[in-house]
């Protein structure tokens, strides 16, 4: 049976790369495309890489993984938290591989803190703080230290000191590389490296043609390099879980609520979602996902529950303004996206928008409309994948929650009879 190797890449869109591909900036890259292994598909909504990865480990929708945001909430006391890997409540591709006597290496993959003991190797993502705890099994930590390996750069540093920020990334990358090298040759059937560094400098530069295409020239360099160690009877699967664009604006959900009436607070500058008022109807979390505030599930929920289709129709009836405007692409309920054992906790509705118009969840600003220093936003139909030697399925017919299955037949492990993945192989 054939090993896999996926080199994952966050937040590259497909449009971006076959236009750096035109341009000459990628000639490796170009040199691996084969006519039917390399397609646009569909991230999950909403479009952020903890979703969308927990989506593709899973291969599940988040109502049956239970992450649905960056940010989340505890409804009854309230509370605002951010989800790991405690809180993805599914077993992952590299358990599954485990549990079928196979082998596992993976570095940095999102949602995978705190490490899961698989068999093999297992270095966490960016929401780890000390690379000792990010280690499965722990002994493996001095010799990543050893080899320069970081677990994520600052990204503000985008921000206040350029030249530093930069140096991050390319030391991050050296360090993946150099993974790559040292644990190559350890016995393994599924070996994955996450790069997260693309999703960094995309946010800050999408809009800078010149930074954009001397960073992915560096990519595409270091790209080659971890195509060398990779051993020639390995299968090679590399993909992005978004596409990116440039935001025109950012458009604040909250303060949209608030003059409807519908979100209220107890002061007159709130610091948090958390000195809401009782009379709230409905508040929102980023990006675009709306909760009703129903009594019996949020501490001081004011709707009753017979209240709450009635209530909700009437958001989504008033929303549909949204959607006239160019603001909106489309009003979704959780339950048209989202199935599972935790569709309870699901936004009760959820805002698909337009590239472009960034949707936060902001509760201090006065306007709808504004901008940040943030220059960049994920995008839902723009994701790449590219399967080296097999013939995927047409542009946009799959999602990333699709591709799990492919992977577990490519290695000769039965799917679980919970996974709804259906495939992404032609």
């Amino acid at each position: 049976m054939k090993r896999l190797f996926i080199l994952s890449i966050d937040g590259v869109p497909y449009s971006l790369l076959t236009s750096l591909i035109d341009m000459g900036v990628m000639p490796f890259f170009k040199s691996l495309i084969t006519e039917k292994g390399f397609r646009r598909y569909n991230s999950v909504l909403p479009t952020i890489s903890s979703v969308a990865w927990a989506s593709f480990m899973t291969g599940k929708n988040p109502g049956a993984h239970g992450i649905f945001g960056f940010i989340d909430r505890r409804p009854s006391p309230f509370k605002l938290y951010l989800p790991t890997g405690k809180n993805l409540r599914s077993k992952t591709l590299f358990e599954i591989v485990s549990d079928a006597g196979k082998r596992t290496i993976s570095f940095n993959v999102p949602m995978t803190t705190p490490p899961r003991k698989v068999n093999g190797v297992m270095v966490s993502g960016f929401l780890s703080t000390k690379l000792h705890s990010a280690v499965h099994p722990p002994e493996i930590a001095q010799k990543l230290e050893y080899i320069g390996y970081i677990i994520d750069v600052d990204p503000s540093l985008a921000l206040k000191d350029e030249s530093t920020f930069w140096k991050q990334v390319y030391n991050a990358l050296e360090g993946r590389k150099n993974a790559v090298k040292t644990f190559i040759g350890q016995e393994w059937d599924m070996f994955m490296l996450h790069i997260m560094e693309t999703d960094r400098v995309n946010h800050f530069y999408i809009h800078n043609p010149e930074k954009l295409h001397s960073f992915y020239t560096e990519l595409d360099h270091y790209i080659k390099g971890i195509f060398e160690y990779i051993p020639d009877d390995a299968d090679v699967l590399l993909l992005s879980d978004h596409g990116f664009c440039s935001i025109e604006k950012e458009f604040y959900v909250n303060t949209y609520l608030s003059r409807k009436g519908l979100l209220k607070f107890k002061v007159e500058d709130p610091k948090s979602l958390n000195e809401m008022d009782s009379s709230t109807i409905a508040y929102s979390l980023i990006p675009g996902r709306i909760y009703l505030n129903l009594k019996g599930r949020e501490e001081m929920g004011s709707i009753p529950q017979g209240d709450y289709n009635r209530v909700r129709n009437e958001i989504v009836d008033m929303l549909g303004e949204l959607v006239d405007n160019g603001i909106i692409k489309r009003v979704w309920l959780k339950e048209e996206l989202y199935s599972g054992p935790f569709l309870d906790e699901a936004p009760d509705i959820i805002l698909e928008p337009f590239d472009g118009i960034d949707i936060k969840g902001d509760i201090n600003r006065k306007e709808l409309f504004g901008k940040s220093s943030i220059k960049g936003m994920h995008t839902l139909e723009d994701a790449f994948i590219l399967w080296i030697g097999k013939e995927l399925k047409g542009n946009n017919s799959f999602s990333i929650i699709d591709i799990a299955s492919s992977i577990l037949d490519e290695l000769g492990v039965g799917r679980p009879p919970d996974m709804e993945a259906s495939g992404c192989l032609a």
